[in-house]
């Protein structure tokens, strides 16, 4: 799953009612499992010029980068922020927790030969699953289907709890870097 829907689902799930600080919170926590793969195709891919399936099987895997990205899928880490949020009472900290553990639950079924080991510290174990949201030998065609249903769902409810102006603008903006993020994939396929 592409990371602004991971955005908005957690919007959509962990903050019905329309509080704003609760809808960022939850918006942070369902980008902060992508920000390390974010940071580095930034810097290796965009700016470096590299794009091709080389830079991630040569210069993320196995590397600090990926140790780093697979922190911010930990179960157990998320779990204990979760805690922490109950414990102080503080429903911005159980949205950023909420949407961070939602990321890495979604990731679970749609990372095959990139699965993230969501249990560090506790285990190094990955589930390697049978579809991949990037592969399409494994299902992507399909999964960007029911992304973009889910998509839509979510933009449809949204739309009806967020009436402000720059609540419109946050959603349009996250449909836009999903267009940006799918095309990208498209043209990753075609090669």
């Amino acid at each position: 799953m592409n990371t602004p829907v991971h955005a908005l689902i957690a919007v959509t799930l962990l903050d019905r009612g329309a509080r704003s600080r609760v809808a960022l919170a939850a918006l942070a926590g369902g980008v902060t499992p992508d920000l390390p793969a974010a940071v580095f195709f930034g810097w290796f891919g965009v700016l470096r010029g590299r794009t091709d399936l080389a830079l991630w099987t040569e210069s993320y895997v196995g590397t600090g980068w990926e140790l780093a990205g697979d922190v911010v899928h930990s179960f157990p880490l998320f779990a204990l922020v979760l805690a922490a949020g109950f414990a102080l009472r503080s429903p911005v900290t159980r949205a950023f927790a909420g949407g961070a553990l939602l990321h890495a639950l979604l990731d679970l079924p749609t990372h095959a030969d990139d699965a993230h080991r969501h249990f560090l510290p506790l285990s190094e174990w990955r589930f390697v699953a049978p579809w991949s949201f990037w592969d399409l030998s494994r299902g992507a065609a399909y999964l960007v289907t029911i992304e973009l249903a889910i998509l839509a769902a979510c933009v449809a409810v949204c739309r009806r709890r967020y009436r402000s102006r720059s609540a419109r603008v946050g959603l349009l903006a996250i449909v836009v870097w999903t267009a940006i993020w799918l095309g990208s994939g498209v043209g990753f396929w075609s090669h």
